[in-house]
């Protein structure tokens, strides 16, 4: 077994056996870029490795989570090199992987630096999915390599518990907010690869940032954030299918979660808030994630907190208009998929919808005026019911939580260029989606991993988007914007293609009026 070295100034000396892609790229794995001290703890950079040098052909913990055997594409792939299934661990979750060409090049190479979605709940970097190799190897085809960096960071109550016990632990201990630990992992991770990356090959002022999902949201908040406001960590932000108005809320939602999570591991309230804290930083981590169903689900979706810090105020998809953000960041991509709300279409069944009560619900947070015309505009009529309304709410729910914020975002981009896509290419795999273009369905095509189970116009349809981030990670144009030329990038139904902003009808359906759905999707 052979190993590849790299000499990362201030670090040491970093070595890895896992190459990929017929020896053609090499993959540093479980790097350590953050160390977290206590749980509900912001975490610190890691600026040193023990003995001056770190050995990195193994995955890093991941954060503890759920066990969940739900698969959002339908098919597995097989973890390569040595056994990824590493124990979870909260306190060493905070590592990455660094994904590089075998070759070190004569010049600095572009960066683009992955967060994973999952209801910042589940999943991980390690994931097989999002093995960036087949991509940088794509990259070296198209003589513009590029490096990828896959980050795992803190997930559910371990990076979004918040409360007044959190927030007056936490301002005790020198740090202001509360909550968001996970962003400011994230945030963590982008300072670590923007002062370290260098000694991998990779130009510290063209790093972009791509986050999917739940990853997407968390990277909207960041960007609105002070703390890139203050330093040039990014040039540039790819946001896949998520965005700050679906994960954001106020502390008093987070209080309830709080207080739900001591009565159900039999903390009493009663207790001095010290107490309490020091009881639940004493819960077994497997014990803290089985109880993530006190919340109604096994698997719940968490979110940032209103803290006056990261967050200063609820995004709203209405705020979208005069939004600033990070001014290093210049150019943005944006993407969506055709049915995004069919994630939540077993719970939408469920709840036995009429015209009458979605009415009622639309009544409060959208002007009485503007009701009929997105009743209209759903072909939502007097009488419907059951199963005549879950495939119109489920679209509903698609455009108001996904596909508008990410247009407004995207329309009021200003500074800079953004670039729009559009998913439309069905899953053909087995599964709870198949047939659909799904939440996520872009991950079969994205990541190239999964282009050998692809065949057709899929095959190349996954080949093309692969050209079209490496040509916007390396600073290029992979379409005309959306912002200044009105273009738009069609992947499929059957083909991939630009489309104009006037045939937006096609994949986009804007809510009129004044849309003020933000703290909670009630349909579902």
């Amino acid at each position: 077994m052979s190993f590849i070295s790299r000499d990362i100034p201030g670090l040491g000396r970093i070595t890895t056996s896992i190459k990929l892609c017929e020896d053609t790229v090499v993959q540093f794995r479980g790097v350590p870029y953050g160390v977290v001290e206590q749980r509900f703890r912001q975490p610190q950079l890691c600026e040193t490795w023990g003995g001056g040098s770190f050995e990195a052909s193994k995955f890093g913990p991941a954060c503890p989570s759920p066990a969940t055997t739900f698969n959002l594409v339908g098919v597995t792939l097989k973890a390569h090199g040595p056994d990824a299934q590493v124990p979870a661990d909260e306190f060493k979750c905070l590592n990455l992987n660094i994904t590089t060409p075998i070759e070190i090049a004569s010049n600095l190479l572009p960066v683009s630096i992955y967060f994973h979605g999952g209801m910042n709940c589940t999943s991980s970097a390690n994931h097989p999915g999002y093995n960036p190799g087949n991509l940088v190897r794509l990259s070296m085809r198209l003589r513009s390599p590029i490096i990828v960096v896959t980050v795992n960071f803190r997930l559910g109550a371990f990076g979004f518990m918040a409360s007044e016990d959190l927030k007056a632990d936490n301002r005790e201990a020198g740090y202001q907010g509360v909550g968001n630990y996970a962003l400011y992992d994230q945030y963590t991770a982008l300072k670590w690869v923007k002062k370290y990356i260098s000694g991998f090959g990779g130009d510290p002022d063209q790093i972009t940032a791509i986050g999917q999902s739940s990853g997407a949201s968390d990277l909207h908040i960041l960007m609105m954030s002070d703390l890139l406001r203050s330093e040039a960590l990014l040039y540039q932000v790819v946001i896949i299918s998520g965005n700050a108005v679906m994960t954001s809320r106020e502390p008093e939602h987070q209080q309830r979660i709080y207080d739900k999570f001591l009565e159900h591991l039999q903390i009493p309230l009663t207790l001095p808030p010290a107490n309490r804290l020091a009881r639940l930083r004493a819960v077994k981590q497997q014990d803290l994630t089985s109880a993530y169903g006190c919340l109604g689900s096994p698997l719940p979706n968490w979110q940032a907190t209103v803290d006056g810090i990261v967050l200063k105020k609820l995004p709203t998809c209405n705020g979208m208009s005069s939004q600033t953000y990070a001014p290093s960041i210049k150019r943005i991509l944006v993407g969506d998929c055709e049915q995004e709300g069919i994630l939540w279409g077993e719970r939408i069944k469920q709840k036995r919808w009429t015209a009458t009560k979605i009415f009622e619900l639309l009544r409060t947070y959208f002007d009485p005026a503007d009701v009929s015309d997105i009743l209209r505009q759903h072909d939502i009529a007097d009488g419907d019911s059951g199963q005549d309304l879950t495939p119109k709410l489920i679209k509903f729910c698609g455009e108001v939580e996904f596909k508008q914020p990410l247009y407004e975002l995207a329309a009021n981009w200003k500074n800079g260029e953004a670039f729009y896509y559009h998913m439309r290419f069905i899953n053909r795999f087995e599964g709870r989606f198949k047939g659909s273009a799904h939440h996520g369905v872009d991950l079969l095509l994205f990541f190239q991993t999964y282009n050998h189970l692809l065949s057709g116009e899929y095959e190349a349809a996954a080949e093309e988007m692969g050209k079209h981030f490496i040509k916007f990670i390396s600073g290029g144009s992979p379409w005309d914007s959306f912002n200044k030329a009105g273009s738009c990038m069609s992947y499929g139904p059957d083909r991939v293609a630009v489309i104009k902003q006037d045939e937006a009808h096609l994949w986009h359906q804007k809510v009129v009026g004044r849309n003020n759905w933000h703290d909670k999707c009630t349909l579902k």
